[in-house]
C-alpha cells in the first residue's frame, strides 16, 4: 500500500499519517492502538528479543563480540503498565518507574538486546539474572562486556570474572585510593607508559576489593593535557576568589563555609573582616592528583 497526503486533511494520528506515505506491506490502514492492545504482548516481546539476541550473535562470525551493556529507568504517568513500580529513580518525581537494560554492539552501535523489568528491581540484581540468560542462549560466542562505573561492585565483578571477558570503569573506594597513592602521576607519566597523545596508563594485577578472592587486571589512566587545563582553571578561580574576598565582612560565616576547605581564611573576631587569605596549594595539588587518574 503506497499512498500520498495530497488532497487529504491533516490528521493528528501520527501513525496514520505515516501510513499515507510509506509502504507497510498490507492493503489496509492499521489501527496502531489495536495492534498494541491485541497483538503485542509481553510474551511476544520476550520471544522476539530472545530470538533477536540469538540471531545477532550468530552473525558475529568471530570468536568474540565486544558490546556495551547498560541499564536505566524512566518515570511514567500512565496507568495500567504492569512493569511500573516504585523504585530508586535517577530523578525522583514521586512516580512509579520502569527499568530497562540494553546491549549494543560496540563497533556498529547495532542493538543486540533490549529488556524491560519491574521498577522495584535493582539494576544490578537484574544484571545478574540477565548475564546467566545470555550464557544459556549462546555459549559459543565469547562476549566482551564494556560497563560503566555503576557496575563496579563486588558481586558483579565476581560474576563477570568467572564467566566473561569484561572491562568496567572503576570508582572511588578504599582500594582505588590505595592504587592512586601507590602509582602517583610521576610514575604513570613516565615515557614508557605513554599510550597515545597526552594519555598515559599502567597495567597491574591486584584485588579490586580488599576481600575479593582473585586478582584482576587493573588499569590506571591519566590524560595530562585535560587535567593540566582543569588544574589551571581551578587555580585561576581560587586566586581570583582570594583576591575578591580579602577585606570583605564575613559576619555570618558564609564566605568561610563556602571556601574554607580550599582557601585559608583569617577573620577578625571583633570586626568580622577577612584580614588574610592564603590558597592551600597542598590541598589543591592533592585534589588534582586524585581527580586526574581514572581507574
Amino acid at each position: 500500500m503506497i499512498s500520498t497526503l495530497a488532497n487529504r486533511e491533516i490528521n493528528t494520528d501520527t501513525f496514520k499519517l505515516y501510513q499515507y506515505d510509506h509502504y507497510i506491506g498490507v492493503n489496509y490502514y492499521l489501527d496502531l492502538t489495536k495492534i498494541f492492545n491485541e497483538k503485542i504482548t509481553h510474551e511476544n516481546i520476550k520471544e522476539f528479543t530472545t530470538k533477536w539476541l540469538e540471531y545477532r550473535l550468530s552473525l558475529a562470525n568471530a570468536p568474540s563480540v565486544e558490546v556495551d551493556f547498560d541499564s536505566s529507568n524512566c518515570n511514567t504517568f500512565s496507568d495500567g503498565i504492569s512493569y511500573a513500580e516504585r523504585g530508586k529513580a535517577k530523578k525522583d518525581e514521586n512516580l512509579p518507574q520502569i527499568n530497562y537494560l540494553y546491549i549494543v554492539k560496540k563497533k556498529t552501535g547495532i542493538s543486540i538486546h533490549f529488556d524491560m523489568f519491574y521498577g522495584s528491581i535493582v539494576d544490578i540484581e537484574q544484571c545478574k539474572n540477565y548475564i546467566s540468560k545470555v550464557k544459556a542462549i549462546n555459549d559459543k560466542t565469547q562476549i566482551f562486556f564494556c560497563l560503566d562505573r555503576g557496575y563496579y561492585t563486588k558481586d558483579i565483578l565476581k560474576i563477570f570474572s568467572e564467566r566473561y571477558k569484561f572491562a568496567v570503569m572503576g570508582k572511588e573506594n578504599f582500594k582505588s585510593n590505595d592504587f592512586i597513592k601507590r602509582y602517583p602521576i610521576s610514575v604513570i607519566t613516565k615515557s614508557e607508559n605513554r599510550i597515545i597523545g597526552s594519555i598515559y596508563g599502567i597495567e597491574f594485577e591486584d584485588k579490586p576489593y580488599t576481600d575479593f578472592e582473585n586478582n584482576l587486571y587493573i588499569y590506571l589512566y591519566y590524560d595530562s593535557s585535560k587535567n593540566l587545563i582543569s588544574a589551571q582553571v581551578e587555580q585561576d578561580k581560587l586566586e581570583k576568589v582570594a583576591q575578591m574576598i580579602k577585606g570583605k565582612k564575613d559576619k555570618n560565616g558564609r564566605i568561610t563555609n563556602s571556601w574554607g576547605d580550599k582557601i585559608k581564611i583569617t577573620v577578625n573576631k571583633k570586626t568580622k573582616l577577612i584580614t588574610d587569605v592564603t590558597i592551600d596549594y597542598n590541598k589543591l595539588d592533592e585534589r588534582i592528583s586524585k581527580t586526574a587518574i581514572s581507574i
